[in-house]
C-alpha cells in the first residue's frame, strides 16, 4: 500500500507552519526550514503517481487527497451485466457481474487482470431458447387428475407467477383454479375454486387471461364468440362475472375452440377446429376484444393435424405451439416475426404417449417442462426437458458450479497473480 499524508500518532506538524506536513519520528517539533524543505521534497519523488496510487503496492511513497481519490475510483465495485453466447469477464478491479445464460453454449473469457481482483459472478439460467426443443423432453413420470372438477377438459392456463393453474371444459361450464406447491408444476396441484357458469354464454372450451389476472376470456363452438369475464380480485376464479363485452368470430369459420393473445394483448388469436386454422385479430384497445378487427391472416394447423385442439405462444412471441387430438401430438412453430402467423414455420413435433385425445397444453416459461391435458383421461402429464446448457471457462481452480434451471448460481472468481490463476472461492446455487 501506499501511505497517505497526514498526522499519525509519532509524528508532529510544525509548530512555524502547522499547513506543511514536515515531520520527526522523534515527536519534537520540526523547524520552519525543515518543513519548508520537506514541503517541497513531498512535491517530487515522494508522492505517489497515479498509476503508483491506482496499483496499490507501494508502500514507500505518500498519496495526496487527489491520488487517494483515484486510487479509490480504481479500486470501486461495479456491477455490469453481460449475455449471449460469448461473455467477458473484465478484472481489471473487483466487480459484480450478472451473467444471463440464453444459449445452449456460453464461452467466457478473462481479460485485463489487474495484480489482484475479485468479480461476484451472479449466474442467471432462467431461459434458453433451444429449451423449447421437443425433441428434448421425455415423460416425468409425475400426472395429476382434474376429473373431479371437469370430464372435458380443454383450456389450461398458468398464472402469471406459476402458483396457479387453471382448466376449463364443455361438461361443467366452469373454469377451475387450483394452487401449485411448485410454480409451474402442474402435478403439485390442489384444487382451490371454480368461476360463475358460462352457459349462458357458451362452453367454456377456450381459454386465457390478460397479464394483470383481471380478466379472463372463452370461447367455444356454440355461438362462436369471444366473451369477456372480470375478476374484482386478481386470478381468483371465483370473483369474476360476465362483463358484457364479447366479440363474435364466426365470419371466420365455425366451431371455434381455442383462443390466446400477445403479450401486450394487442392482437388476439382464434383458431377453428372446423377450417383448423388459426385466425389473427388487432385490437384498438388492450385486452378488449370489442375493439378487435380481423386482420385477413390465418394459418393452416391442418397441414400438421386436422384435430386442432390449443394453442399457445411462448412468452416473446417467436414459438407457437398446438395441440392436435388426431396425431396425439404438440407441434411446434416458429415465427420470424413475432405474433405474426403469417411468419409461421412448422419445426417439429413430439408424440404424447401417455393418453389419447389430447387438447391442452401449457409451458412452463423458462421452457424446462411442458404439461398435456387430455379430454378422455382427464389427467395433465408432465414431460420435462434433458437440454441444460454447457458454460466453458477459462482454467479455474475450485468446486464445481451447480446450476439448475429456473435458478440462479452466484460464483465468486480470484486473481492474486495478475491472471496466471483464478480460483472459484465461493459457490452457492438454488438462488430463486
Amino acid at each position: 500500500m501506499v501511505k497517505a499524508i497526514g498526522t499519525a500518532p509519532n509524528q508532529i506538524p510544525t509548530n512555524a507552519n502547522l499547513g506543511t506536513a514536515a515531520y520527526r519520528d522523534s515527536g519534537e517539533f520540526a523547524t520552519a526550514a525543515q518543513g519548508d524543505t520537506a514541503d517541497t521534497a513531498y512535491q517530487s519523488s515522494d508522492l505517489a503517481s497515479q498509476a503508483q496510487a491506482e496499483a496499490g503496492t507501494d508502500n514507500t511513497t505518500l498519496m495526496t487527497p487527489l491520488r487517494t481519490s483515484q486510487a479509490t475510483a480504481a479500486y470501486a465495485y461495479t456491477v455490469t451485466s453481460t449475455s449471449g453466447a460469448s461473455q467477458d469477464i473484465n478484472f481489471s478491479k473487483n466487480a459484480a457481474l450478472l451473467s444471463t445464460i440464453d444459449a445452449l453454449t456460453v464461452t467466457y473469457t478473462f481479460s485485463s487482470p489487474a495484480s489482484a481482483a475479485k468479480v461476484d459472478l451472479l449466474i442467471d439460467y432462467q431461459s434458453v431458447e433451444d429449451l423449447f426443443n421437443l425433441s428434448s423432453y421425455s415423460y416425468s413420470g409425475a400426472s395429476f387428475s382434474v376429473a373431479t372438477q371437469e370430464l372435458t377438459p380443454s383450456g389450461f392456463r398458468f398464472n402469471s407467477d406459476g402458483t396457479r393453474m387453471y382448466i376449463s371444459g364443455a361438461s361443467s361450464y366452469k373454469v377451475h383454479e387450483y394452487n401449485l406447491s411448485t410454480a409451474y408444476d402442474a402435478t403439485t396441484a390442489t384444487f382451490s375454486r371454480s368461476s360463475l357458469s358460462t352457459a349462458s354464454q357458451d362452453f367454456t372450451q377456450g381459454l386465457a387471461f390478460s397479464s394483470d389476472g383481471t380478466k379472463f376470456y372463452i370461447v367455444g363452438q356454440t355461438n362462436n364468440t369471444v366473451y369477456q369475464y372480470n375478476m374484482s380480485t386478481a386470478w381468483d376464479v371465483s370473483t369474476a362475472s360476465y362483463s358484457g363485452v364479447s366479440f363474435s368470430v364466426a365470419a371466420q369459420n365455425s366451431s371455434m375452440i381455442a383462443m390466446d393473445f400477445s403479450s401486450d394483448g394487442t392482437k388476439m388469436y382464434v383458431s377453428s377446429l372446423n377450417s383448423q386454422r388459426v385466425y389473427q385479430y388487432t385490437l384498438s384497445t388492450a385486452w378488449n376484444p370489442s375493439t378487435a378487427t380481423y386482420t385477413g391472416n390465418s394459418f393452416l394447423f391442418g397441414s400438421q393435424d386436422t384435430g386442432p385442439r390449443s394453442f399457445q405462444f411462448n412468452g416473446d412471441g417467436t414459438k407457437l405451439f398446438m395441440t392436435g387430438s388426431t396425431g396425439n401430438k404438440i407441434y411446434r412453430y416458429s415465427l420470424s416475426t413475432a405474433y405474426d402467423i403469417t411468419t409461421v414455420t412448422y419445426e417439429s413435433d413430439f408424440i404424447l404417449t401417455q393418453a389419447s385425445a389430447a387438447s391442452g397444453v401449457a409451458f412452463s416459461p423458462d421452457g424446462s417442462s411442458f404439461f398435456s391435458v387430455h379430454s378422455t383421461a382427464r389427467v395433465i402429464y408432465k414431460y420435462t426437458s434433458t437440454v441444460s446448457p454447457t458454460l466453458v471457462f477459462p482454467t479455474l481452480e475450485g468446486p464445481t458450479i451447480p446450476l439448475v434451471v429456473g435458478e440462479k448460481t452466484a460464483l465468486s472468481i480470484f486473481t492474486g497473480d495478475s491472471g496466471s490463476t483464478y480460483q472459484i472461492i465461493s459457490a452457492q446455487g438454488g438462488i430463486v
